[in-house]
């Protein structure tokens, strides 16, 4: 029992690593997809106008 609890922590405490390091390859992405985004959304709308 105790074995398969360990085993969970083990799998939780990994998954969130991994968490982070997707977090930090796509950080740079993070920080230009919302300008990006932005920049499109201006567009469209003038291209609505």
């Amino acid at each position: 029992m105790t074995i398969i609890l360990y085993h969970f922590i083990f799998l939780k405490i990994y998954y969130l690593i991994v968490q982070l390091k997707t977090l930090l390859k796509n950080s740079y992405h993070l920080f230009t997809y919302p300008n990006f985004y932005l920049y499109t959304e201006k567009i469209s709308r003038f291209n609505a106008n």
